[in-house]
């Protein structure tokens, strides 16, 4: 994952688990070595959006993969 990506989960995840819910701390503890973020191989993949990610039923939870805009 690209380093600036991998700073910006670290801030999300650096304040989840400042909040008092422990929700926040399982959810970052459950998915934060799961997410892979990219950007997209171009701006007409995104349809105008910021960002996206995709689900597959059956797919593996051990990667979720996370497009942003270029």
């Amino acid at each position: 994952m690209n380093p600036a990506f991998d700073r910006a989960l670290s801030l999300v995840i650096q304040r989840l688990k400042e909040m008092p819910s422990n929700y926040a701390n399982t959810l970052v503890g459950d998915i934060a070595n799961c997410l892979d973020i990219q950007c997209a191989p171009s701006e007409k993949d995104m349809g105008g959006a910021e960002g996206y990610f995709t689900f597959v039923p059956g797919q593996s939870s051990e990667r979720l993969l996370i497009y942003v805009d270029p």
